[in-house]
């Protein structure tokens, strides 16, 4: 945007369905980048294509970052979670053992 701060911006709810779109668009990059190097394309547009193609690869860099972050996060709970049930599993077992001593 030319002016960050301008509310008419659209909101990351608004753009984002249209990235993640993009980046799964078969040959979109390949495609953007012909339009690009064609000879009769516009310096300007050139440009701009340039950008674009920038921008896709680091939000496709962000995308994939927070997709490996949430997956080590879920696996972080769930060792954790197994280690709790383990944990108290042990400890029924002990319990179970010290009653049966005690009868």
């Amino acid at each position: 945007p030319i002016f960050p701060a301008d509310t008419s911006n659209p909101q990351p709810g608004e753009w984002t369905p249209y990235a993640n779109k993009l980046l799964v668009a078969p040959r979109l990059g390949e495609l953007l980048s012909k339009w690009r190097d064609l000879p009769h394309t516009a310096r300007r547009t050139r440009d701009v294509l340039t950008r674009l193609l920038e921008a896709l690869v680091r939000y496709k860099q962000l995308v994939v970052l927070q997709m490996q972050q949430e997956r080590k996060k879920k696996q972080e709970e769930e060792e954790k979670k197994r280690r709790e049930q383990q944990q108290l599993r042990q400890l029924q077992l002990q319990r179970e053992q010290e009653k049966a001593l005690k009868e």
